[in-house]
């Protein structure tokens, strides 16, 4: 299963500049969802349908990264696997998993185009969001530097890897949570 990278780490990474540094983060790929679980309700799995909103995704200036923050990379994590398709949601067998009871086991699909990323919603129970607006289940819509994503009640950034290592280089600390 693919975990969540902590924006620490990330952090630490870009402070040192190392060349092998470098590569992990190349290794990334160029985008990224960047954003923090919000609680579940009693810190039990729940399979209410009402839809609650974490209020604070981070800005694409880089405001609201703190330490609580996680990165997941989208990219594939095996290139045999539907190709030029990555799979976002709570299963351990999605590219990026989003472990949250609102997230539904294949819950959106990212497809790689020519034109860059098309954000889709693969039939989930509580909705895939491009900037507040849900999504219609194969209506791929394009992502870009900056857009909020939605999955349920998380609420995630699309950053550009370069921009993002770039912010938190020029940071000696992440605020804490």
């Amino acid at each position: 299963m693919t975990q969540p990278i902590p924006l620490t780490r990330l952090h630490a990474l870009a402070r040192r500049n190392s060349a092998a540094d470098q590569e992990v983060l190349r290794e990334l790929g160029e985008w990224l969802l960047v954003g923090r679980i919000p609680p579940e309700e009693d810190g039990q799995w729940s399979f209410r349908t009402e839809f609650r909103s974490n209020p604070f995704p981070p800005a694409p200036d880089g405001s609201g990264l703190t330490a609580d923050v996680s990165c997941w990379p989208l990219r594939k994590r095996d290139p045999r696997a539907f190709q030029n398709v990555i799979l976002v949601g709570r299963a351990g067998s999605n590219d990026a998993v989003v472990l949250h009871s609102q997230v539904s086991k294949l819950h959106a699909r990212i497809k790689v185009a020519p034109e860059g990323f098309l954000l889709e919603d693969a039939g989930s129970s509580n909705g895939t969001f491009l900037n507040g607006s849900r999504l219609k289940s194969g209506s791929p819509a394009p992502l870009v530097h900056g857009a909020t994503v939605g999955l349920g009640a998380v609420l995630l950034t699309v950053f550009q890897r370069e921009q993002l290592v770039k912010w938190l280089a020029a940071r000696p600390s992440l605020a804490p949570a």
